[in-house]
C-alpha cells in the first residue's frame, strides 16, 4: 500500500494500491496481451516494401495485419479533447471519430459494435485502438495483431506510450529506389524531389536512434532486397525476433492481394505479382542524373552502411543541393514545433492499452480518484478555518495564558459543555 500526497504537509491516506496509484498519477499501464502476445508495428520509408512485409506477415497463420489506416495517430495527437475517458460521453466521443475515419472502411468491421465495444471496454485511447486492431485479427480467428503504416518511422515513441510491449519491423530499402518509386505515388508526387529525399533520411536516422535505445527484442531490420532475393530465409530471421513459428505460407504473399490490398491503392500492383528482385536497382533507369547526384551526396554515407554501392555519379551543383536543404531545415522546424506542442498537451489520464481486467481496475481508481478530490478539498476547507482561528485577536491574546497553563486549558476545553445543552455546569 502507498500513501498519496495531496499537498505540502498533508498526506491523504493509503487508500489504493501501487497500480491505482500509477493510474491516478496519469502513468502507463503495462498491456496484458492474455496470450495474443506482443503487438507488431512495421514502418520505414514509403516505397520501401511495409506493403509486401505487412500482406507476408498476414500469411502467417497467428498474426493479422489490416490494410494502411490512419486513426492511430490522430486519436493520440487528439486525446486531449476526449478528456477522462472514465466517462462515457468522452469514450463515445472517441467511438465515433475512430469509427468515421476514412481509412476504417477497409478494415470491414461494423462502425455500430466497434462503437458499442470501445464504450463498454476502451478506457484508454491505447485501449480505444488496440479494440479495434484486436478485432480485425478476430475477423480471421488470429491471436497475433499489429498494423503497418511508413509513416510510424516518426512515432515509435507515441506508439510505445499506447503500446509499451510493441514490437517495431523496420523494413529497408536502397533510398535511391525509394525516391524513385514515390515519384508516382499519391502525395509524394506533388511533394517534390526534396520532400521524397528527405522521406528516407528520416526513416534512417530514426531508425538507427531505435536501434540504439530500444532492447534487440523490440526493434528489428530487415532489407527489401534481401527479402525478395532469399525471402525464407529473412522472414524465418523474422519469427524468431516475433517468436512465432515460420510457415511457409509467407512466401506467397500475393495470394492475398486482391483481397486485402484497397482497389484504389493502384501504386501497390505488384503486390499481386510473385515476389522477385525485378524493382531492385530501377533507379538507374527512373532518376534524372541531376536527381541521382543529390541523392548520393545527401545519402552516401547511410546507402554505405548498408551495403549498397554509390554508382559515382559525381558531386552535384550548389543549386541542386539548395533546395533540399531548405526544405530540410522547415521540415525540422515543423518536427521540434510539433514536439512542443505535444509536451504542452494536459492529460494526466494514462493513454496505454489495457486488457479488460485493467479496465475495471482503471474503473474503480476512477472512483478513488474522486474520493481523494473530496478528501484534499475537506484538508483544504480545514486549512482555511484554522488559519482564520489561529490569526484572530483572541487566539493571539491568550497566547500567553496558554503558554502558562497547557494542561489547564486543556482540561477546561475538554470538560466544557456547549452552549444550550441545559444542565448544571458545575458548582458555581
Amino acid at each position: 500500500m502507498v500513501t498519496i500526497s495531496a499537498g505540502q504537509g498533508f498526506a491523504l491516506p493509503s487508500l489504493v494500491s501501487e497500480r491505482h496509484a500509477q493510474l491516478l498519477g496519469g502513468r502507463e499501464a503495462i498491456t496484458i496481451s492474455e496470450g495474443r502476445g506482443r503487438p507488431i508495428f512495421i514502418l520505414g520509408c514509403p516505397r520501401s516494401g511495409t506493403t509486401l512485409l505487412s500482406l507476408m506477415l498476414h500469411r502467417h497463420p497467428r498474426i493479422a495485419i489490416p490494410p494502411e489506416n490512419r486513426f492511430l495517430m490522430p486519436v493520440y495527437l487528439k486525446r486531449e479533447r476526449f478528456g477522462d475517458l472514465a466517462v462515457e460521453a468522452n469514450r463515445r466521443a472517441l467511438a465515433e471519430m475512430t469509427v468515421t475515419s476514412e481509412w476504417f472502411g477497409d478494415l470491414g468491421l461494423d462502425p455500430s459494435t466497434i462503437t458499442d465495444r470501445i464504450v463498454d471496454e476502451a478506457w484508454t485511447v491505447g485501449s480505444a485502438v488496440g479494440l479495434v486492431l484486436r478485432a480485425y485479427s478476430d475477423r480471421f480467428g488470429k491471436l497475433r495483431w499489429g498494423d503497418k503504416r511508413p509513416y510510424y518511422r516518426t512515432a515509435i515513441w507515441l506508439i510505445r506510450r499506447m503500446f509499451p510491449n510493441a514490437q517495431f519491423v523496420h523494413i529497408i530499402r536502397d533510398g535511391r529506389d525509394c525516391v524513385a518509386s514515390m515519384k508516382s505515388v499519391p502525395p509524394w508526387d506533388e511533394l517534390g524531389f526534396s520532400a521524397r529525399v528527405r522521406a528516407w533520411t528520416e526513416a534512417i536516422d530514426r531508425g538507427n536512434r531505435a536501434r540504439d535505445d530500444l532492447p534487440a527484442d523490440t526493434y528489428h531490420e530487415i532489407q527489401y532486397e534481401m527479402l525478395v532475393a532469399d525471402p525464407e530465409k529473412h522472414l524465418s530471421t523474422l519469427c524468431e525476433f516475433l517468436d512465432e513459428p515460420y510457415d511457409e505460407a509467407m512466401l506467397s504473399p500475393e495470394r492475398l492481394a486482391d483481397t486485402f490490398v484497397p482497389e484504389h491503392q493502384t501504386w501497390h500492383v505488384r503486390t499481386r505479382q510473385e515476389v522477385s528482385t525485378r524493382s531492385v536497382g530501377s533507379f538507374r533507369d527512373r532518376l534524372e542524373p541531376w536527381q541521382l547526384r543529390v541523392c548520393e551526396a545527401v545519402m552516401g554515407e547511410r546507402l554505405r552502411e548498408y551495403g549498397y554501392e554509390l554508382t559515382g555519379a559525381g558531386p552535384p551543383a550548389p543549386e541542386e543541393l539548395e533546395d533540399f536543404f531548405t526544405y530540410a531545415r522547415k521540415q525540422a522546424r515543423r518536427v521540434r514545433r510539433r514536439r512542443r506542442r505535444d509536451r504542452t498537451v494536459s492529460y494526466p489520464w494514462p493513454v496505454a492499452d489495457m486488457s479488460v481486467s485493467e479496465a475495471q481496475l482503471h474503473r474503480q481508481a476512477s472512483a478513488l480518484r474522486s474520493e481523494v478530490a473530496s478528501l484534499a478539498s475537506q484538508r483544504d476547507d480545514l486549512q482555511k478555518r484554522l488559519t482564520k482561528v489561529t490569526e484572530s485577536r483572541s487566539w493571539q491574546l491568550t497566547a500567553p495564558l496558554r503558554a502558562a497553563h497547557p494542561k489547564r486549558l486543556t482540561s477546561a476545553a475538554r470538560n466544557r459543555r456547549p452552549r444550550g445543552s441545559g444542565g448544571s455546569t458545575g458548582p458555581r
